[in-house]
């Protein structure tokens, strides 16, 4: 009797241990495959900028559209250097387009940063000079000090990305990768010790 115990219970630990592992793998996947879709943050620094309306537009595939778009209303402080965020859709893009403001005159970008939970990648001006081309209404667009300088000579001056998006370049910051291993393993424990409660 006692072995048939003992026999009984090693083979519901084996089962128990054949489910978590298999919701161990089922959260991995399915963590990792939803975590494209996931909200990301396109920030850009300036240090000199005109009033009016950012935008930013992203191709998925549709070609740049108003429904793929995101704007950002604000007001010049002179003299002052100014962070925008935009709050992007978590889709994969194939290029980017960038719409520095609504009227004449100087724009000045120190930076441009994609962040998400699988990486980030920053443009500097020399890469923001080197990576993307200026499309319209603008005259200038070249590296000044720490800044790249465009010169928007009408009211709707954009700029774009030369080449397709390579996702393989986003620089990994660990953290999705983290999430996925806790998230999984929790689970994978959650069911070890429910899952006699269901027998």
């Amino acid at each position: 009797m006692p072995g048939n115990f003992s026999k009984k219970l090693d083979f519901l630990t084996k089962v128990r241990l054949l489910v978590s592992t298999l919701f161990l793998v089922a959260g991995l996947v399915l963590f990792n495959s939803a975590s494209q879709y996931m909200p990301s943050i396109m920030s850009m620094t300036l240090g000199q900028w005109q009033t009016g309306s950012f935008k930013v537009y992203l191709d998925t595939g549709k070609g740049f559209n108003e429904t793929e778009s995101y704007h950002h209303q604000f007001t010049r402080n002179a003299g002052k250097q100014s962070n925008l965020y935009f709050l992007l859709s978590g889709e994969n893009f194939q290029r980017l387009r960038i719409d520095p403001g609504s009227q004449k005159g100087k724009v000045s970008i120190n930076d441009i940063c994609l962040h998400s939970v699988s990486g980030s990648k920053c443009w500097s001006p020399q890469s923001i000079e080197e990576k993307f081309t200026p499309l319209h209404d603008i005259s200038r667009f070249e590296v000044s000090g720490d800044s790249l300088d465009l010169i928007a000579t009408g009211n709707d001056p954009y700029f774009v990305n030369k080449e397709i998006f390579v996702y393989e370049d986003v620089e990994s910051s660990g953290i999705e990768m983290l999430v996925t291993i806790i998230f999984s393993i929790t689970l994978a424990v959650l069911v070890f010790y429910l899952f006699p409660i269901f027998l």
